[in-house]
């Protein structure tokens, strides 16, 4: 027969598990600037996002769009002025209607 006290500690433990997953499952998603699947030079930011997307030194000829309703801006707390969208040689920026960068 198990001991009733190990029984009490697995329940809890899956308790406090499934809590911790339902909070992961419950919160907001992320907001995104992501490279498209089926073309790599193209980055499209969809939803809210709080820390914007910088292109890494010598990553040039990329597509950034904003989608509609989407929302790019630096608001990580950085205390320089880093951009919100920072793109380099060849690269170009699209903001589609409805879509913002914030400053």
């Amino acid at each position: 027969m198990p001991n009733p006290n190990n029984v009490i500690r697995a329940g809890r433990r899956g308790c406090v598990a499934g809590l911790l997953l339902a909070a992961l499952c419950a919160s907001p998603a992320s907001a995104d600037c992501q490279p498209d699947g089926d073309d790599p030079n193209l980055i499209v930011c969809t939803d809210v996002d709080d820390d914007g997307f910088v292109a890494a030194d010598g990553v040039d000829d990329l597509e950034v769009e904003v989608r509609p309703d989407a929302v790019v801006r630096n608001d990580a707390g950085n205390p320089d002025p880093t951009p919100a969208i920072g793109i380099n040689d060849g690269s170009t920026a699209l903001v589609e209607e409805g879509g913002r960068i914030e400053v």
